[in-house]
């Protein structure tokens, strides 16, 4: 079968974003059972914001798609055209709506997979005016969507379009429920096959340095700068990623025992010695990739009580509580709604990772747990994903 993949973001290099890390996974995994896959996506702005947004120089990912076994194919002035993991990657340096229509029309999929992220339209109009009825929307979260109250862009247009779509595939059953309730779409929940073959080495120490990943204030910075100033013997490092802002990093820097480095598109090298990873989220994480990620190389986690992360979690990352974004329902003249952060209590999270860090056997028997259920939970998903895929793209649902 002929599968196409599109989204308004880039393919490769990917900023550690688990939607990207997401579709990258489901796409292999339908290469490995015999499809034709394409992806149409927008070019990576390489070389820019550095500092904060974790993209990497083209020299470096060049280095790291040729060590995955990718390759250029071509490149010209509207696009570049890489393979990675069998899939043939088409990465626009025009516009991408344009590209996407007459790539349809030349590729002829049977089935297209999508992705439509921030205010615009353009790659869902594209897709439903185009194919409609071969589309399955591939829903990663909950923020960007244009209905329900944690909507930061609601748009009756767009989920009008979204309406006509074959089908939705919802990254968890927060998100299903999401979809059902507040926009009536029907969505099957289909736990992304993200992470790999594995095996996947045993990365966590005690002794190491606290992690976090996507420092932002949706991700919760605020929680970690009051960790980090309330345990100044504790040494703090912060991955910087798509969604880190100038802000967060001048929050952070000033802190002695907090380090900021430039994200890694491999778990193993942004894992390798953590003692603990934290996702704070403030925002309705629609799964939370990571926490699976940090889990299988026997890192502890400790994450908020929130939303679809209490599927990530699998029963054994730690869940705290936070206070959420506070989103204002009314929209501004370009049609966004704010979100404000309020005060936050960092004192069950500074006791939980005291605990965790405090005590060599329960710090092994939790870093042990989650290894465990978490191994379970990719060995499952896969066997599911594999399953699931065949029927919806073999049409048998």
């Amino acid at each position: 079968m002929r599968i196409l993949h599109t989204h308004n973001a880039p393919y490769y290099p990917a900023t550690l974003g688990g939607s990207q890390v997401a579709d990258r996974g489901l796409l292999e995994m339908l290469v490995s059972k015999g499809h034709t896959v394409r992806s149409v996506c927008t070019a990576s702005m390489n070389d820019k914001n550095l500092k904060f947004s974790g993209e990497r120089r083209r020299e470096d990912w060049l280095a790291d798609l040729h060590a995955l076994g990718g390759a250029i194919v071509r490149s010209d002035d509207q696009v570049e055209v890489m393979t990675l993991g069998g899939v043939e990657v088409h990465s626009v340096k025009t516009v991408l709506p344009t590209y996407l229509a007459d790539e349809i029309r030349r590729f002829d999929p049977e089935r297209v997979l999508f992705g439509q992220y921030g205010s615009g339209d353009s790659v869902l109009r594209t897709v439903v005016e185009t194919c409609a009825d071969r589309s399955l929307f591939l829903a990663h979260g909950v923020m960007g969507q244009p209905f329900g109250p944690f909507t930061v862009f609601p748009s009756e247009d767009k989920t009008a379009l979204l309406r006509r779509v074959r089908g939705v595939l919802a990254a968890s059953q927060f998100v299903v429920d999401y979809f059902e309730r507040f926009a009536a779409i029907k969505a099957t929940r289909f736990y992304f096959p993200a992470y790999g073959p594995g095996p996947f080495p045993q990365l966590g120490t005690r002794r190491g340095p606290v992690t976090m990943v996507h420092p932002s204030q949706v991700k919760g910075t605020a929680i970690v700068r009051g960790l980090a100033a309330a345990m100044p013997d504790l040494q703090f490092v912060v991955i910087s990623s798509y969604s880190t802002m100038p802000a967060d990093i001048e929050v952070l820097e000033v802190l002695p025992n907090v380090e900021i480095r430039l994200g890694s598109p491999s778990p193993d090298q942004f894992l390798s010695g953590a003692s603990a990873l934290l996702f704070p989220t403030l925002g309705w994480e629609a799964f939370g990739l990571i926490v699976i990620e940090a889990m299988l190389r026997g890192v502890p986690v400790l994450a908020a009580d929130l939303a679809g992360l209490r599927e990530s979690s699998v029963g054994a990352a730690t869940l705290l509580p936070v206070r959420p974004l506070e989103i204002d329902p009314t929209v501004d003249a370009t049609g966004r709604r704010h979100f404000t952060v309020p005060a936050q209590d960092v004192a069950p999270w500074r006791e939980a990772l005291r605990e965790l860090l405090s005590h060599a056997d329960r710090y092994d028997r939790l870093a042990l747990e989650g290894r465990e259920r978490a191994h379970a939970f990719v060995n499952r998903i896969n066997a599911e994903a594999a399953h699931l895929a065949d029927a919806l793209f073999l049409g048998e649902s």
